[in-house]
């Protein structure tokens, strides 16, 4: 059995349990409360990865509000989430893994026209590799986030995901978009 289909089992099936057991938790919470699980991808921004990865990395993740994380910045439409995302990209150049984790601090502005922005920053843990040229790293980084909430439900979200790349071939900076659902 493969190392990594064994790991990539082990994170699918983590973020199965965490979504079954959160779900019913954020049942009544409002739009700054709650879980939300999206689907995206990532343009790198180094050439050294796009030409191992691609012109995307795929995949999706999951994001928790946290009501009771203290705020970096106050303010009344402050809000604090957790995010992690698992990105993949095989080709014959080589399989790119990127999982970002991340604690989010997001402003949301009024509502116009049925439609409320949101901005702000995250702080960021990235695991990234390459099979054959870059070995599962660890590093540290930080990114901007600008979305939109369509609704209570559907959110689209851009990132910039600024990583870390000291002693590494490459590291996954670079723009990632995602489509978003709440419960």
């Amino acid at each position: 059995m493969n190392v990594f289909s064994a790991s990539l089992r082990r994170v699918a099936m983590t973020l199965v349990v965490g979504v079954a057991i959160a779900a019913p938790l954020s049942a009544n919470a409002g739009i700054l409360n709650g879980l939300s699980v999206h689907l995206g991808g990532l343009v790198p921004q180094k050439s050294v990865t796009r030409d191992i990865a691609g012109p995307a990395v795929w995949g999706g993740g999951v994001d928790y509000q946290l009501p009771w994380f203290p705020r970096l910045l106050n303010g009344e439409y402050w809000s604090t989430s957790v995010s992690a995302d698992l990105l993949y990209s095989e080709r014959k150049s080589g399989i790119t893994r990127y999982i970002p984790v991340a604690i989010n601090q997001v402003y949301h502005f009024e509502e116009q026209n049925g439609h409320a922005p949101y901005a702000g920053f995250s702080f960021i843990t990235a695991i990234y590799g390459s099979n054959g040229v870059q070995p599962m790293v660890t590093r540290f980084g930080a990114g901007l986030i600008l979305g939109m909430n369509l609704d209570t439900k559907w959110y689209v979200e851009g990132r910039y995901d600024f990583i870390d790349s000291h002693s590494t071939v490459g590291s996954p900076e670079g723009f990632r978009a995602n489509l978003g659902y709440r419960f």
